[in-house]
């Protein structure tokens, strides 16, 4: 039975290989300990582990999204009658704790570069964000990596919907969810094809203005014979 079945059933002791392996699971000691509350309990909301470990939300709201990052919690948010929920699942850290395990049975190497690279990425839109919002919820930070991972936008043109938040002066993930759709259904998938658009808007408009420029009066009435 793997790691990740015997967590489903309910009775697993923690196995050595999380210890073994805690360098490819957890960041730090801290996202170890805040993944330790979620395991035990779902349903626990961050500020109460802040105050157990009497730590700034801060710093738990940092940890969980390193948790994400690195695949070990899932978080989930459930609207249920009009109220939010939110789910996290601490049992993601046992499934790629059984990947490593049989990249290690089979001698595989485990490669880490590709998804590190991506992660990396991930944290510098989130720190793009906080910049420009200040701290970011669990519920926020879901949100933004669904735009990524389900909507399938690249991160470039999230930033580059978030300067253009910034310069309207519109900062909201609403806001910039509108912005990402609407080039979406204009075909834009980079900088070069928002400055292309910009190029087409900016001749349209200057066509229409040549078009609709002054006019001259050509009197049509007799000429006066001298």
């Amino acid at each position: 039975m793997s790691y990740f079945e015997e967590y489903k059933a309910g009775h697993v002791v923690l196995p050595h290989e999380l210890l073994s392996n805690f360098h490819i699971l957890f960041t730090s000691e801290l996202d170890f300990v805040v993944w330790l509350f979620f395991y035990e309990n779902s349903d626990v909301a961050p500020s109460t582990i802040a105050s157990a470990l009497n730590r700034d939300l801060v710093e738990i709201n940092t940890a969980i999204k390193n948790l994400q990052s690195s695949g070990s919690l899932k978080v989930t948010i459930l609207e249920v009658a009009g109220s939010v929920d939110t789910i996290f699942d601490a049992n993601y850290a046992f499934s790629k704790l059984d990947e490593i395990q049989k990249a290690k049975e089979k001698n595989i190497p485990l490669v880490l570069d590709e998804k590190t690279v991506s992660e990396d990425q991930f944290r510098d839109l989130m720190q793009s964000f906080e910049q420009e919002m200040g701290t970011i919820t669990p519920f926020q930070a879901e949100e933004i990596r669904n735009w990524v991972e389900e909507d399938d936008f690249e991160i470039p043109l999230i930033k580059l919907a978030l300067r253009e938040a910034v310069l309207n002066r519109k900062v909201s993930l609403n806001y910039i969810r509108a912005i990402l759709r609407n080039w979406r259904g204009e075909g834009i998938k980079s900088e070069s094809d928002i400055n292309r658009k910009r190029e087409e808007r900016n001749l349209a408009d200057t066509r229409n203005s040549n078009l609709s420029g002054p006019s001259f009066h050509i009197p049509t009435g007799q000429w006066k014979k001298n």
